[in-house]
């Protein structure tokens, strides 16, 4: 199976286990007008955070798939793998690469850099 295939399929299944979590939400609603109980609610704010959670999952597997072969400006953020944000670096710190190819490098500082950005509001990665 494709990884874009791999991609959508997740996100479709997350989207059921979205709509099923409103489904009992709904289900455990009375017929009646007035307030919901806060746990009946609680079940509507589960199925927000989960829809979020899917979104994120979704913009980071599409970055982590297409990233690595993007154009050079795409990585002007993306740190070195291993680097901690160090713009800098010497031959000491490229000779703990030897063996790998630079496709799999830029695949690694891509991966650790999606593992600790956040989708929650423009510009922000950390």
């Amino acid at each position: 199976m494709a990884i874009r295939d791999e991609i959508g399929d997740r996100f479709l299944d997350n989207l059921d286990r979205v709509q099923r979590t409103v489904g009992t939400y709904e289900l455990s609603v009375a017929k009646g007008k007035g307030r919901r109980s806060v746990a009946q609610t609680d079940i509507l704010l589960a199925a927000v955070v989960f829809l979020h959670a899917s979104l994120e999952d979704l913009l980071r597997s599409l970055c982590e798939w297409k990233m690595p072969s993007a154009n050079p400006e795409a990585f002007s953020e993306v740190p070195l793998v291993g680097t901690r944000g160090k713009t800098r670096f010497d031959l000491q710190d490229l000779a703990g690469f030897r063996g790998q190819t630079m496709d799999e490098i830029i695949t690694r500082s891509v991966n650790e850099f999606l593992e600790k950005s956040s989708f929650n509001y423009p510009g922000d990665t950390r």
